[in-house]
């Protein structure tokens, strides 16, 4: 807990923080003293109770530190008055033995004294005051069982009188017994020079007993005490009217449902349009897991009319539905590279950390697409798209591994997988007979392609693009009891952001992998006999292909109907 302030005239900020302060002590006290019935004298009224321990003051650089230790963590509340210049620290269900001799340290200025005491013994509140010699800021931090007061070494020029009384907020004191709100606002105006008005309606008799306080919150608990409220304008003018009557300027609040949009988004957003005096909540309902999610947002606008209006019609175009992205991907494993089938006029388009070449604007042809870990990236229409896989059907060189399709919404991810799965032997030794049984487990080689597209302004599609490839490029020959032979796995990936426009095709090449086959040639008759056909009359050659796979991805917005 910390607290910052400054030492003020009790009219103005501090009277009315300590007004709160003493309302919650009374409140504190009810919960808390029946427990306290006798004095603190008696120690077994203090055993279960946080003690101030010491208290120390010590000069740093630029300020005074005054260390309060307790025996535990204590609940604090903390106020200053401005004659005397005091700080004042109180800390309840705390009791203290201590006295101003008992401060340890040499005092400073601006420091005049600190001065500890027991300030009630039902419910037990001990007290901390910190005398001045001129008001100055000062900062309060709880640490745990510590309480650090640091006063301002360099204290400011005191304020001249005229500069005190302009920042004065004038307090009312009142007893009046059945009197009507009218003559009693008539009494406020003519006492404070304000400019009331009251409509018709407001009318009822009340019943006042207050003593300094602030004008401000003396009229607000006069007015609601009839059943009304007041609108304060800019001028300075004061309409009184009764609480259900709605007049131009008042300060009304209305709850707004999100349903597609970010609560904090909107809020930034709602600012530039609400008044100064206006104010924006967020609230999160309640939803079947018992959490808050931010899809289920309200906004609670507190403004005038005309403002909330506006704020509605904001809200209509700002709260609407995202745009929803179809993603279809075409897997295709050929023998032909990217530059075979494309050719090196590709449209660069995209944004990454590869070599771009210089003196070519974005969107521009290139010699070559751009290349990430030896991942080729680019983008051509769907034309072009269309020749090339008409051109691998017909020369029976390319085979569709799948055609994944996929919907997401703007700004979302997401994730296509493509595994291939191989048996791995694992042997197992049972313990007591030692007699070993063999199972198997699937090794799983995945593609993994991840994709956040964006609708631009423009009607382009912004594409983050996240690709994965695993490839088993080699065996490495092991005895069974050791899990036979163990793959040797390559893998490789590659993230970047590519832009298409509409009938674009984004590709993604320079994915390859080895593909060891081997052929056995037997010589007519000999080459068939058992065993020694196999041995000594056929010969194996073995041939390595590089397999190419290359990804299409079609990103395309779904109109909404209607």
């Amino acid at each position: 807990m910390t607290t910052k302030n400054q030492i003020r005239p009790m009219g103005q900020k501090n009277q009315k923080n300590r007004s709160l302060y003493n309302i919650s002590l009374l409140i504190l006290s009810f919960f808390v003293g029946f427990g306290y019935a006798q004095s603190l004298t008696d120690t077994s009224k203090t055993a279960g109770l946080t003690q101030i321990k010491s208290i120390a003051i010590e000069q740093l650089m630029d300020k005074i530190r005054i260390t309060i230790r307790c025996s535990a963590e204590p609940n604090i509340g903390v106020f200053s008055v401005e004659t005397p210049p005091t700080v004042i620290v109180d800390f309840v269900d705390v009791f203290t033995k201590l006295t101003e001799a008992d401060v340890a340290g040499t005092k400073f200025y601006p420091v005049k004294a600190v001065r500890p005491i027991q300030w009630k013994e039902v419910p037990p509140i001990a007290r901390v005051e910190v005398l001045l010699d001129v008001a100055c800021d000062y900062n309060v931090d709880r640490q745990g069982n510590l309480v650090v007061i640091d006063i301002d070494a360099n204290p400011s020029p005191v304020e001249t009188g005229l500069e005190k009384q302009a920042k004065i907020e004038p307090t009312v004191s009142m007893y009046v017994k059945d009197a009507e709100i009218t003559d009693i606002l008539r009494m406020l105006a003519l006492q404070f020079g304000l400019n009331i008005i009251a409509t018709q309606e407001v009318k009822g008799l009340v019943t006042v007993r207050i003593q300094d306080v602030p004008l401000h919150t003396a009229l607000d608990a006069l007015v609601k005490a009839a059943g009304c409220n007041f609108i304060k304008y800019n001028d300075g003018l004061i309409l009184v009217k009764p609480l259900k009557k709605e007049v131009p300027g008042e300060l009304l609040s209305k709850v707004f449902e999100l349903e597609y949009s970010e609560a904090q988004d909107i809020k930034d957003a709602l600012k530039r349009v609400i008044s100064s005096d206006g104010n924006i909540e967020i609230s999160y309902r309640r939803v079947a897991d018992g959490g808050g999610s931010k899809r289920s947002a309200v906004l609670v606008v507190t403004d005038r009319a005309e403002n909330l209006k506006q704020v509605e019609e904001m809200l209509q175009s700002l709260d609407s539905p995202p745009p929803q992205i179809l993603i279809t991907a075409k897997l295709i494993e050929t023998t032909q590279s990217a530059q075979d089938l494309f050719g090196t006029n590709w449209t660069i388009s995209a944004i990454a950390s590869g070599q771009i070449p210089e003196k070519v604007k974005e969107g521009g042809p290139v010699a070559m697409p751009i290349v990430i870990n030896n991942i080729l990236f680019g983008t051509i229409d769907l034309s072009k798209m269309a020749a090339v896989l008409s051109f691998l059907q017909t020369r029976n060189n390319g085979r569709l591994l799948c055609e994944p399709q996929i919907t997401t919404l703007d700004n979302q991810t997401a994730e296509i997988e493509l595994s291939t799965k191989y048996p791995q032997p694992t042997v197992v030794t049972n313990p007591q007979t030692g007699a070993q049984s063999v199972s198997w487990t699937q090794l799983s080689i995945p593609i993994k392609l991840t994709v956040t597209p964006h609708v631009t302004t423009d009607g382009s599609i912004y594409t983050s693009i996240e690709v994965q490839v695993d490839a088993i490029t080699g065996w490495i020959a092991a005895p069974l009891t050791q899990g036979g032979q163990q793959p040797i796995v390559s893998s490789r990936s590659a993230k970047t952001q590519v832009s298409c426009k509409v009938g674009e095709v984004i590709v993604i090449g320079g994915l390859t992998k080895d593909e060891v086959t081997r052929i056995r040639t037997p010589i007519p008759i000999l080459g068939h006999i058992p065993i020694l056909g196999r041995l000594l009359f056929s010969s194996t050659d073995t041939r390595t292909a590089k397999n190419n796979l290359i990804i299409f991805i079609t990103p395309q917005v779904i109109k909404s109907e209607g």
